[in-house]
């Protein structure tokens, strides 16, 4: 005689080993992983900035409960803006393989859904399509890149003075 199907669907749970876990819906990084994991940012500092990584949880899992001091969610759910210019700046110099660990900056806010119906929810389409370039580098960054080519133009003529 076989039992009949419990009413009340819950989903079965996946025995995992050590480590943290990113909470994100359909989402399986994990600290074995070696995925940067974020913790969700402490109520009494920045409980507006917490209570959007908690909306961005909710949207996709209507079962989440307030986040314990364990819970996380890792970098697929951060846009490259999200982290300090130092960041993108290593990465389009080719030496993003350089940054040991990634910190977020302290008004980050996750956006990217990892499963399929949410990205089209999101506006990030159906097809597992990208997220958008990064940003080109702030008009300040242009001005140094252009000072230091002078600098080294200068050194290269042998001429000390070619910013006056």
């Amino acid at each position: 005689m076989e039992d009949a199907p419990s009413s009340s669907k819950k989903r079965k749970k996946t025995p995992r080993g050590k480590g943290r876990y990113c909470v994100a819906y359909g989402c399986s990084s994990s600290s074995a992983d070696n995925v940067p994991l974020y913790v969700f940012p402490r109520a009494d500092k920045r409980s507006d900035i917490r209570k959007k990584w908690i909306a961005f949880v909710r949207n996709a899992r209507k079962d989440f409960e307030n986040p314990s001091a364990y819970m996380c969610l890792c970098e697929k759910h951060f846009e490259e803006s999200c982290y300090p210019v130092k960041y993108r700046m290593m990465q389009s110099l080719g030496k993003g393989d350089e940054i040991s660990k990634k910190i977020l900056l302290p008004d980050a806010v996750p956006t990217i859904h990892l499963h399929k119906e949410l990205q089209s929810q999101s506006g990030l389409g159906s097809h597992g399509a990208e997220p958008p370039p990064p940003p080109p580098l702030p008009p300040s960054l242009a001005h140094i890149h252009q000072f230091n080519r002078k600098i080294d133009l200068g050194r290269r003529l042998g001429n000390g003075n070619v910013l006056g």
